[in-house]
């Protein structure tokens, strides 16, 4: 499950102690006085400045009064230090039915113990909890098992809550199960937010009429958009289109060429295979040689049998 970290964050106390010395004065007159959620506050100033000392020894003063975000910060620590003792606090945190500790006990089980039935557990208590990470990590987790109405179900609500990442993962999950219609409205939505891969997936579906009317006029706007981005799926496809004369472009081998360079600077495999085929059609077989054998070493399939021409 992928990676999450999180400290519980009171933007008020950490601006006014990181700019204002008399905030901090009294954060710290207050946290002393027993106060647990300054006690709390205090410690994320220290961790924030890389006291991990004191930062720990305040939380653990704010969560032996039970204070579930400071419970749920040691929690954190522990598990980003991967050590068991992250569980305990954790478990502190999830009396108080916080559902961040919920979270944090799912993220221990998955990456400590190892135990997935578990992990999915706190997880889904979590999620239902209106965690949005972990309605996300959980359609995440879904989607790679290919349990895509699993995954859709876990989504919806984190995307009702605006979570981008999820827009994404309900985009793909819908497009998994051909339901082109929901698909392309999510692709859409993380478009126009500036989502590379949505951008590049919907000049797709405007391409092929998938979920849509065929539009070329749409869909070299989204390729376009993607590739000047610096997605080098989309600098490939945009390569192809030109070299093909294809979605209303007028064929142009140098600006064909000029993508595919893009697209294999960044390791595209096909890519670099095609700046190859180029080097080989004007003659230059060194350079090709050089090329097709960047692409064999990415897993092109096509470098291969290419550089056997070569011999």
């Amino acid at each position: 499950m992928k990676k999450i970290i999180f400290f519980i964050l009171f933007s008020v106390f950490i601006a006014h102690a990181n700019g204002q010395n008399s905030e901090l004065q009294n954060l710290i007159n207050r946290a002393i006085a027993g106060d647990p959620s300054s006690q709390n506050g205090l410690g994320l100033y220290y961790i924030q400045n890389g006291n991990k000392i004191e930062a720990i020894e305040w939380w653990k003063k704010a969560a032996a009064q039970n204070h579930a975000g400071a419970s749920v910060n040691l929690g954190s620590y522990y598990l980003e230090a991967g050590s068991k003792e992250a569980k305990y606090w954790y478990l502190k945190g999830a009396e108080l039915r916080d559902s961040l500790a919920y979270r944090g006990l799912g993220l221990y089980y998955d990456r400590i113990e190892k135990d997935t039935e578990a992990s999915l557990k706190w997880l889904k208590k979590g999620a239902n909890s209106g965690d949005v990470n972990s309605q996300r990590i959980l359609g995440f987790w879904y989607y790679n098992q290919n349990d895509f109405s699993s995954a859709i179900s876990f989504f919806s609500p984190a995307v009702e809550r605006g979570d981008k990442s999820s827009m994404k993962g309900i985009a793909d999950s819908y497009y998994n199960i051909k339901d082109y219609k929901n698909a392309i409205f999510w692709y859409h939505e993380r478009a126009v937010q500036g989502d590379l891969e949505s951008q590049c997936q919907l000049s797709y579906m405007y391409t092929y009429g998938q979920g849509t009317d065929i539009d070329y006029k749409e869909a070299r706007y989204w390729l376009i958009r993607a590739a000047e981005g610096g997605l080098a799926q989309a600098q490939f496809n945009l390569a192809l289109f030109y070299s093909r004369g294809s979605i209303g472009l007028d064929q142009n081998e140098e600006k064909a060429f000029d993508w595919f360079k893009k697209a294999a600077a960044q390791g595209h495999p096909d890519s670099l295979n095609n700046v190859g085929v180029y080097y080989y059609n004007q003659g230059n077989f060194e350079e090709a040689r050089y090329w097709w054998e960047l692409a064999e070493q990415k897993g092109c399939k096509y470098a291969e049998n290419n550089i056997r021409r070569l011999k």
